[in-house]
């Protein structure tokens, strides 16, 4: 009943409820208990055998000394008697749970108490090591979780000892059994013979619910999970005085794994049936390969956009336990929309940014430099470079910057300049190489942080991922009015797609993106100037040993740009930007969602998430600049960002920003 009783409201029901039970009927004979085994064996899909046999005589009991342990497994009631009763259940991997025992009776008190040893019964893993995870001995426990008075102790067998429930004289186990009123009904007891129906009734719950799990990794995980108790001073003493031996306890015990009076701990089939060991996320369709990658490293940081799409997909995957348990964990878990650039604040650095100041060292060689136009922890310099003009066709500049989108030209400029270039922390070089009258070369090579990502998100990352962009091109320029430049090049990124990465299961190696550019500057009026700027990319990311892939992506964007000044210490302008959008392109997740429960195999199921937005985001705005006095200057833009982030549920943003510089 303990094991298996039914879960049907009557009485009690049992640990293992839906197992199946083969009952033996018995004599008092201790031997045909022990003989039976073999008959029990033969029997189809017996797993665990659960056994409850007292002693006869004091020589029925394990010591402390290996060689009369041998002796008495060798030679009890007959000469290799017990090995060749266990024998068909070791050569089947069937499972013997043992009670330790109840003790011996007090006559004059008419109680029982535990001893400091087992019967012989549960020997056999210390004689033979092959019954190692085949065989539990049992301990009681009373109601408080202490061990119980009657109940035999673990003694030798603690590497292989658990404690379970056998009640107490206030607590007693309901057990199928004999009552005065019904031929077949429940009874109250309490025992050792209470004790490890509960662990084998545990043994069936594994059994059951991983049928694929061997009966020694069963048996181990029982070992793994139980709670550990730390007896107290007092039962130590209590179990040396049982002995006699003062030392007894410590021979059995290894600290804090098992010790002489409750060995593994409680059992605890919670535990038991949860992860045991740091879950992983597989790799391949075989569920015992090791290639796999620890959940709790894995994550993939995306889009807003892309998070919408994998609500489309399936919202959970598999994880294994360090024995190829698998268990469902929502996806939700792993995917992080953390990948998202506030452009409010950019656009406000880019638009507070000063002017670089220019100091000019001689004909051939110049410097310039701005703050920071946000307050930076690590630095309040927001760029700083070199120009070199070895002669009049030549120009070569080093510099640095806090934030590329916020470097160098005029705030129209920066506005459309290329958007692939988009960096914090990044150094670089560029040249440009007068070839004629009209035509000239440049290029260009830097390096930096990645600026895909948040800069909040950015701060806290451990490790930075870095970026190289480089670019060459030709440019044209009739005259004062009318100027072209057709530009390429290549970004490369490290650990992401712009700014998608992942760790773990989900790893991210990297992409590089191949990008042409063109850009027109047209100046009607010595008063009036356009810019327009478009640029179209392509993405293949690197294929790594990882549950995500990216197909290629397109990308592009574009941006017109005019400004109108009246006079010196005026200037209007417009701007009409759309900001980099990927045009098109799929991300693939190939995810673990089953395992087979009686074959070492994972099902998956490869799933696809769009990565071209819902929309395009159109952004429009006015600006102006006034220099009131030489020490006094005002500039203001308002404006409004139409399907912002590229989503066309987003409601309208509407924006005004403006500074006041003051110098003295």
């Amino acid at each position: 009943g303990i094991i298996a009783a039914l879960r049907d409201e009557v009485g009690m029901q049992g640990v293992a409820y839906d197992a199946e039970v083969f009952p033996v009927k018995l004599d008092l004979d201790m031997g045909e208990h022990v003989n039976r085994i073999s008959d029990v064996v033969a029997e189809d899909d017996i797993r665990v055998i659960n056994l409850s046999i007292g002693p006869t005589s004091e020589n029925d009991y394990i010591t402390n000394d290996s060689k009369t342990n041998d002796k008495r497994w060798n030679n009890w009631a007959g000469e290799g008697f017990l090995p060749e009763s266990y024998a068909p259940a070791k050569e089947k991997n069937v499972a013997l749970v043992f009670a330790a025992g109840n003790g011996q009776l007090d006559t004059q008190t008419g109680t029982w108490y535990g001893l400091s040893q087992s019967p012989i019964f549960s020997v056999a893993p210390l004689v033979d090591s092959s019954y190692r995870d085949l065989l539990i001995n049992v301990v009681a426990l009373g109601n408080d979780n202490k061990i119980a008075s009657y109940s035999n102790r673990c003694g030798a067998t603690a590497s292989y000892c658990l404690a379970a429930p056998g009640g107490d004289d206030e607590y007693y186990i309901l057990s199928t059994g004999l009552s005065p009123t019904s031929e077949s009904s429940y009874t109250a007891m309490m025992g050792t013979s209470q004790a490890a129906p509960v662990v084998s009734g545990s043994l069936a719950v594994l059994m059951s619910a991983f049928p694929f799990l061997t009966t020694q990794q069963a048996v181990q995980i029982l070992f793994k999970t139980a709670e550990y108790i730390n007896p107290d001073e007092k039962e130590i003493d209590a179990y040396n005085e049982l002995a006699g031996d003062p030392n007894a306890y410590s021979v059995n015990t290894v600290d804090q794994e098992y010790n002489a009076i409750y060995g593994r701990g409680i059992i605890n089939l919670k535990a038991a049936t949860d992860p045991v060991g740091l879950p992983k996320i597989p790799f391949t369709t075989i569920a015992t390969s090791s290639d796999a990658a620890t959940a709790s490293s894995s994550s993939v940081h995306v889009s807003d956009t892309m998070q919408r799409t994998l609500k489309s997909m399936p919202q959970e995957l598999i994880v294994l336990d360090s024995y190829s348990r698998s268990y469902v964990v929502p996806m939700a878990r792993f995917v992080k929309a953390d990948l998202k650039t506030d452009s409010l604040k950019r656009s406000f650095r880019s638009f507070i940014a000063q002017d670089e100041t220019k100091l000019i060292a001689s004909d051939s060689l110049s410097f310039a430099f701005s703050e920071a136009p946000v307050d930076k922890k690590d630095s309040s310099m927001g760029s700083v470079s070199m120009m070199m003009h070895p002669n009049k066709n030549v120009k070569i500049r080093f510099g640095f910057t806090q934030d590329t989108t916020s470097f160098g030209g005029t705030y129209a400029e920066r506005s459309i300049q290329n958007p692939f270039m988009n960096m914090r922390q990044a150094f670089g070089t560029d040249m440009n190489l007068k070839v004629s009258k009209n035509w000239s070369l440049t290029g260009g090579w830097y390096f930096g942080k990645n600026g895909f990502i948040d800069e909040d998100v950015f701060d806290k990352m451990s490790k930075k991922t870095n970026v190289q962009l480089m670019e060459t091109g030709i440019a044209y320029q009739k005259d004062d009015r009318f100027g072209l430049q057709l530009s390429g090049g290549i970004m490369k990124e490290e650990d992401s797609v712009f700014g998608m990465r992942g760790s773990g299961a989900f790893n991210v190696d990297g992409a590089q993106t191949n990008f042409v550019r063109i850009m027109a500057n047209y100046r009607p009026t010595d008063k009036l100037h356009f810019s327009a700027a478009y640029t179209y990319g392509i993405t293949d990311a690197s294929r790594v040993n990882s549950l995500l892939s990216f197909s290629q992506l397109s990308s592009d964007s574009f941006g017109v740009v005019s400004e109108y000044q009246p006079n010196d210490k005026q200037l209007f302008g417009f701007k009409f930007i759309s900001p980099l959008r990927v045009r098109s392109g799929k991300a693939q997740f190939n995810l673990p969602v089953a395992r087979d429960l009686y074959e070492d195999k994972i099902y998956r199921e490869t799933y696809s998430a769009e990565l071209k937005p819902s929309a395009r985001e159109y952004d429009l705005s006015v600006f102006f600049a006034d220099e009131i006095t030489s020490n006094l200057s005002f500039a203001g833009e308002t404006g409004v960002r139409l399907n912002p982030g590229h989503q066309k549920d987003a409601d309208v943003d509407y924006r005004a920003l403006f500074k006041l510089n003051w110098k003295w």
